[in-house]
């Protein structure tokens, strides 16, 4: 067997020593240009919310909230004004200083605010017209003074009202606007009484329903029934209010006739059909369950006072129609009343 040349096979390999590793923890780390993309984003990000924070911060230390507080259609009504309106209304209230006396009654200020827009927003539907020459005469009698005859005086007078209303320019003149419109539409709704109640060819004189009843009133509706019926079977109205409602004794002269206008509705829906001595069903109206004895009814004069409680009437109806037509939206809290209150204060 031949011998292989050990020669031939070159030197022998010196024993290889392994390399040391290199210490990964200290060796810096490679990201890809993806990662350093993410990386750099969500700090853009992070810095973005920040100064979104305190940017919001700093708005609101500056511009406090001015929420809607009531809408009426397309018209906002926020905090500010009714915070301003608030000032002048406690004072017509007495001064109140107390927000426990001022929360049972700060609705009512905001059904006032919600009327006047009604009343601006349905000027066509009433036929009556404010132009702004009509608020800016109205002003000027305010002042006693015209833009004209003093300008130095009028400025001044303005300015007074301004103050006096805790109002801007621009909100004074809406006010009063809002406050002609009301007189005006109460003064069409009272000549269109009298026109409707004047009997031709006869002397301006006006006559209206009136209606000579008795009536009972009690707590529930049972007892307005059993009432009834005791009427129903004969006896006298004035035993059975001596016993279940004494304030419904008739007088020794008898009912007194009334203008059936200033009756609750479901007492004159009841009056219209009921005959002479006719009793009605049980009735649900202001003063709880109720019947009605009629005695007589018939057309009687109308005093002025009548004629300015119909017309009231129906201008009352007429708002509560537009109202309903308009839309209206009240968003007033408790907190945001104390927030006018201490505004006001």
């Amino acid at each position: 067997m031949a011998r292989r040349n050990r020669s031939a096979a070159g030197p022998p390999k010196a024993p290889t020593t392994p390399r040391p590793r290199a210490d990964r923890g200290s060796a810096p780390v490679e990201y890809g240009e993806g990662t350093r993309l993410i990386l750099v984003g969500g700090v853009a990000i992070l810095a973005i919310a920040v100064i979104g924070v305190i940017g919001y911060l700093l708005v609101r230390s500056l511009f406090p909230s001015n929420p809607v507080v009531l809408r009426v259609g397309d018209e906002d009504i926020r905090l500010n004004y009714y915070a301003a309106r608030l000032e002048t209304f406690l004072v017509q209230q007495g001064g109140l200083t107390d927000i426990n006396q001022v929360l049972p009654i700060a609705n009512i200020l905001l059904q006032d605010i919600a009327q006047e827009e009604i009343i601006l927003q349905s000027l066509d539907e009433a036929g009556v017209e404010v132009t702004d020459d009509d608020v800016q005469i109205e002003i000027e009698r305010r002042i006693g003074v015209t833009e004209e005859e003093d300008f130095a005086r009028y400025r001044q007078g303005l300015i007074d009202e301004l103050d006096r209303a805790s109002l801007n320019e621009d909100q004074y003149r809406h006010l009063v606007s809002a406050e002609l419109a009301r007189t005006r539409m109460q003064d069409t709704f009272q000549q269109e009484q009298v026109q409707e109640t004047v009997i031709p060819f006869l002397p301006p004189l006006s006559f209206g329903p009136h209606a000579s009843f008795n009536q009972l009133n009690l707590g529930t509706e049972e007892e307005a029934a059993d009432a009834r019926q005791r009427l129903l079977d004969g006896e006298d109205f004035t035993t059975v209010a001596l016993e279940l409602d004494p304030a419904a004794v008739p007088p020794e002269s008898g009912s007194p006739f009334q203008p059936v206008f200033i009756l609750d509705q479901a007492v004159q829906d009841a009056i219209e059909t009921l005959e002479a001595e006719a009793i009605s069903d049980v009735l649900e109206t202001s003063l709880g369950f109720s019947v009605v004895q009629l005695i007589d009814k018939g057309p009687h004069l109308l005093s002025e006072g009548d004629h300015a409680g119909i017309a009231q009437s129906r201008f009352d109806e007429f708002l509560e129609e537009r109202r309903e037509a308009i839309g209206v939206e009240e968003d007033l809290s408790d907190s945001e009343i104390v927030d006018a209150f201490e505004k006001a204060a």
